[in-house]
């Protein structure tokens, strides 16, 4: 298929090759001693040595993305769509670096292609007026060689010379591809680690053809299920020992890329030449020779994230699994309240002998609110300390929740302070059995523990 570059820099000069392969080794490096003669291949093994070792670590430790710029755009009164400068990542661990815009004519481009077995049943009916298609354009490696220096024909003959390149510049191509890109999952695009990501529900399980979920996703749903039953204080540890049971085991499926017959091609994830998606270019229009319209989607891409940012990030708010006993693989989300009843912190006041509060949400199982065993009141003496109040009685008012002390008269302190149980062995419980949440406007509580409302109230303030 002939070329569909949309540009290549054309500042390394003409009539070079362009299809130069870049020896790599990570495996084999030279041993120099005193007064050993160096060849060509020697100097070849270094530089296949250390370009072997970064391109090695970055394909597999970082994977491919773009780490700035790039970005696709349409200019219908040119008739061109451009890509921006920046810097790549490809998967076989090569830096992308587009120096400067690169452009192309979309009819130019048309008239060219449009005949390509590649992009046969792409565009529109021979024929028609407008003539509209989608593409996808990617960005791949390309080495070029350059300045051309005097050289010896032959060894030792000092007669005999002419010139050859002494440079390989790595440049790169950017290209239009039939149809719209593989979505990230597909067979085209599909992610390292599936354990790891199903575990935290980042992608679907994998089924069978009856539509049942495999064994091996099973056993990560079910250990996600058992996690999320657990403590919220024992769920951190359980989840880090399970990641690495199951990063062992998708570890072990990785390979390099393969060839037709299964053998290895590449110690690389991808084979040569491993395009990096830019955008999608939908719907297209062109009529005769004028581009009339089509929209750019630059975030099919895959980007590389500085790992500044990412240790930044990791400061933000946590996720976690929304699970129950009856959901325990609940969807991702930001953890969702259970939904036990809350205590109003600014509802608490005292009367005579008694202390009220208000709470919200769910009814509350009155038996579970229970005198010195879920609902505690102390009092501070600046003689004797603190003195834990004797309850009398608790009443209910609607949301109002009054508690009644074993005193006669007012109380005499004016620092009391108030516990009302969302956690330990006996907690109050809302109407739907989920344990009091704590305060208004608190922390998330769960279906298995909530939070405990404590509240000092000073009359003296």
């Amino acid at each position: 298929m002939p070329s569909n570059t949309l540009a290549c820099d054309q500042s390394i000069g003409d009539g070079r090759d362009c299809d130069v392969s870049l020896s790599v080794n990570p495996f084999e490096a030279l041993k120099p001693h005193f007064g050993m003669l160096l060849g060509v291949h020697d100097f070849q093994t270094i530089d296949a040595y250390h370009r072997g070792k970064q391109w090695l670590h970055s394909a597999w430790l970082h994977r491919s993305g773009v780490v700035w710029g790039m970005e696709v755009s349409i200019d219908t009164e040119r008739d061109e769509i451009r890509v921006e400068p920046g810097l790549a990542v490809d998967a076989l661990g090569r830096e992308l670096y587009l120096p400067k815009p690169v452009c192309l004519n979309i009819p130019t481009w048309l008239k060219k292609h449009r005949d390509d077995e590649a992009f046969q049943g792409i565009f529109s009916q021979p024929g028609d007026v407008d003539v509209t298609f989608s593409v996808h354009v990617v960005i791949q490696f390309r080495a070029c060689l350059a300045r051309q220096v005097p050289a010896l024909m032959e060894p030792c003959e000092g007669g005999s010379s002419t010139t050859a390149y002494s440079r390989i510049m790595e440049s790169v191509e950017v290209l239009l591809k039939p149809g719209l890109a593989p979505v990230i999952g597909s067979p085209g695009r599909i992610r390292p680690y599936h354990r790891l990501r199903l575990l935290f529900n980042l992608e679907p399980p994998n089924t069978d053809e009856g539509g049942a979920v495999v064994a091996a996703d099973q056993e990560v749903i079910d250990e996600r299920g058992r996690i999320v039953s657990l403590n919220l204080d024992e769920q951190p540890r359980e989840y880090l020992q399970v990641f690495r049971e199951f990063a062992a085991l998708d570890e072990m499926e990785l390979k390099p890329a393969v060839g037709e017959k299964g053998d290895y091609v590449s110690i690389f994830p991808e084979a040569d030449p491993a395009p990096l998606i830019l955008a999608d270019l939908e719907n297209l229009v062109v009529r005769r020779e004028d581009f009339r319209s089509g929209t750019v989607n630059n975030k099919v891409r895959d980007v590389h994230i500085a790992t500044a940012t990412i240790q930044e990030l990791l400061c933000g708010p946590l996720f976690q699994l929304n699970g129950s006993i009856e959901n325990p693989g609940g969807d991702f989300a930001p953890r969702a309240d259970a939904g036990g009843p809350r205590i109003e912190p600014s509802s608490v006041d005292t009367e005579g002998a008694s202390l009220m509060f208000t709470h919200t949400g769910e009814d509350l199982l009155r038996r579970s609110v229970e005198a010195n065993v879920s609902v505690f009141v102390s009092s501070y003496d600046v003689n004797t300390g603190w003195i834990v109040e004797s309850i009398a009685d608790i009443t209910f008012d609607n949301s109002q929740v009054g508690i009644v002390l074993d005193r006669d008269g007012a109380l005499a302190s004016d620092l009391i302070r108030l516990v009302v149980k969302g956690t330990g062995p006996t907690p109050v419980l809302g109407s739907n059995r989920v344990p009091l949440a704590g305060r208004a406007g608190g922390p998330p509580g769960t279906v298995h523990e909530g939070h405990d409302f404590v509240f000092l109230l000073n009359r003296e303030n």
